[in-house]
């Protein structure tokens, strides 16, 4: 035997083989978590697309945001109106399915 199997067999309980055992089990969750969390989605122009159902086509000429119900000011932009606006960059995941 070499020296991990003599140490594990001398000095490795049941309960800390388990433990050991947990661990791993932990790790490797975790490494496909964070792979599926960087997993590529497709896009329509800008907007990621993370359905079920697969991409819808949109017809950026036609679509609008509407803005409405309990605010002060209902309003409609289209794609472009909304592109038009002051932009700001940040990068976060939101996941809703």
């Amino acid at each position: 035997m070499n020296s991990i199997e003599n140490w594990i067999q001398g000095s490795l309980s049941r309960r800390g083989f388990i433990f050991l055992a947990a661990l791993g089990l932990y790790h490797i969750i975790l490494e496909k978590s964070a792979v599926l969390a960087r997993a590529d989605y497709p896009r329509v122009k800008e907007f990621p697309i993370r359905s079920i159902e697969g991409t819808k086509n949109v017809d950026l000429r036609t679509w609008h945001l509407k803005i409405e119900g309990l605010v002060d000011k209902p309003l409609s932009l289209s794609f472009d109106e909304i592109k038009a606006l002051p932009q700001k960059i940040e990068t976060k995941n939101f996941i809703c399915v």
